[in-house]
This record gives structure tokens, sequence and C-alpha cells, in this order.
């Protein structure tokens, strides 16, 4: 079964590649300009997901963690079993088809956010 991917779904593997790169250049003392780069890429995303956290409902809350591991955590982790471990551990444990529930929706919440945070500008 082919996977299928969303923008929001690539924007955030384009968000894990950047913070990998820039914790790379950090390590290398690379141009300033470089990490300016990924900061000017990540920062947006960071909002975004800032807003998802901050929404005091236990869904909203969950959903952040799982885009926080499966996208986002400085961590390496290699597949859901790692991932639902890593949340079971910071936050609560999930089962495996909630964790793919809401990770769709939570996809299409981040894309929301970010269209609602782009029409105000």
């Amino acid at each position: 079964m082919q996977k299928i991917k969303t923008p929001t779904h690539e924007l955030l593997e384009k968000y894990r590649a950047f913070s990998w790169r820039k914790a790379m250049l950090a390590d290398v003392e690379a141009d300033p300009c470089e990490i300016a780069v990924c900061d000017e890429f990540l920062h947006p995303l960071d909002e975004t997901l800032e807003i998802l956290k901050m929404q005091k409902n236990k869904k909203s809350q969950r959903m952040y963690w799982i885009i926080f591991f499966t996208f986002m955590s400085s961590k390496r982790l290699f597949g859901v079993p790692e991932i639902l471990d890593e949340i079971s551990s910071a936050y609560m444990p999930i089962p495996r088809s909630t964790y793919f529930r809401l990770k769709t929706q939570a996809l299409e919440e981040i894309g929301r956010i970010m269209e609602n945070e782009n029409a105000s500008k």
C-alpha cells in the first residue's frame, strides 16, 4: 500500500531535514547565513505547532505529541513502535490505530492553522 503524502506532511518532513541540517551546521561552526536560512524555514512551523500545543483540549495535546515525535524530535526514531514508546513516556500511551487517525487529523489541523495565520497577515 502506497502512503499518500499531504502538502503538510511533506512540509513537516522538510522541517525535520532543516532542523537536522541546522544542528549539523551548529556543530561545525558554519556560516551564520546558512543557519539563518534554516531558521527562516523553521520559525513559521514552530509558531504553528506552538498554537496547536497551547490548545488545552486533550485531543490537541495528543496531536501535538504525535507530530512532535513523528517529525520534530531531535532523537531519531525509526518506525511507529518507537514513536509510540516515546509518546507513552512523554505524555500518555495511545493505541496504534489512534496514532494513525490522530496523525491524519493533526496534519489537517496544522494546515488549517497555517492557512489562518497566512490569511491574517
